[in-house]
Parts: structure tokens; C-alpha cells; sequence
């Protein structure tokens, strides 16, 4: 039983993990955006309009929605379609009554609950692997945001 717990612990970890990445990836979206959003308050009309300086920002602009898009995609929570019967999720605790609930662990057996906590397990793991997913392209944009943010800083005067 404590590989079963100690498992299902890891993965609730790893999805922790990925949303604490992606908040911390939002920031850096943020610190992006007002640095350019300043270059460009600095630049004169006749400078933004090259079209050079358009194509780069039209380009930020888009890597930064994609940024975000996956950004959102992993901190999005993600909840139980009402399909699943377990013990363990809060969605199916709470649509037991406090009675029915505290019967159904006290009748449980080891086995059952073995069963119960891989089920859990597999379904965080679901949900990390997409997580991870939105995770990595989330930081790709974000990156190629930051490359792009920094040449405009730098060669648009």
C-alpha cells in the first residue's frame, strides 16, 4: 500500500510542479510585455509603421497569445466529468452525504483501496502528461517571445 500512496503523492507533485512552471512562465510573459510595451511608448509613429518593426511585433504578439494560450491550458484546473466513483477525488466525495462517505472507507478493504488509489494515480498521471504537454510549448513561445522582445529592445531605435 505505501507504493500506491507514495506513487500517487509523486505524480500530485508533478502537477504541482507544472503549475508552478507556468505561473512562473506568466511572469516572465508580464516582464516581456511591459518591457516592450515601454520600448514602443518610446518610438516614434514613423518607426513602428517600418514595415521590419511591424513584422517583429505582429510576430510577438502572436507568440505571445500562443504563450499564453498553453500557459492557461496547464494551470486550467482540471475536474472529473461526474463519470468516476472514487473515494478519493473531492468531486465524488462531496456528492456523497458525510455519512454514506465515512461508511464507504470504513467498509473498504485494502484491496479496494489499493485499486482506488491506482485509479487515482493514473488519472493525475493523465492529467500531468497534459499538463506537460501545454507546459513545454508554453515555454517554447515564451522563449522565442523573450528572443524576439530582446532584438526589438536592442536593434529597433
Amino acid at each position: 500500500m505505501r507504493f500506491h500512496t507514495t506513487l500517487a503523492r509523486t505524480v500530485s507533485n508533478e502537477i504541482r510542479l507544472a503549475d508552478t512552471k507556468a505561473s512562473w512562465t506568466f511572469g516572465v510573459i508580464g516582464v516581456a510585455s511591459a518591457a516592450l510595451t515601454n520600448k514602443l511608448a518610446k518610438l516614434s509613429w514613423e518607426v513602428i509603421q517600418e514595415q521590419r518593426t511591424m513584422i517583429l511585433l505582429v510576430i510577438t504578439v502572436v507568440l505571445i497569445v500562443f504563450s499564453i494560450k498553453h500557459l492557461i491550458a496547464v494551470i486550467y484546473p482540471r475536474v472529473s466529468k461526474g463519470r468516476t466513483q472514487s473515494i478519493l477525488y473531492f468531486g465524488d466525495i462531496a456528492s456523497h452525504q458525510e455519512k454514506d462517505y465515512i461508511n464507504k472507507i470504513s467498509t473498504l478493504t485494502e484491496e479496494e483501496a489499493k485499486k482506488q488509489i491506482a485509479r487515482q494515480t493514473y488519472a493525475l498521471s493523465c492529467i500531468a502528461k497534459k499538463k506537460f504537454h501545454h507546459l513545454r510549448y508554453g515555454m517554447i513561445y515564451t522563449l522565442l517571445t523573450l528572443l524576439l522582445v530582446i532584438g526589438i529592445l536592442v536593434f529597433i531605435v
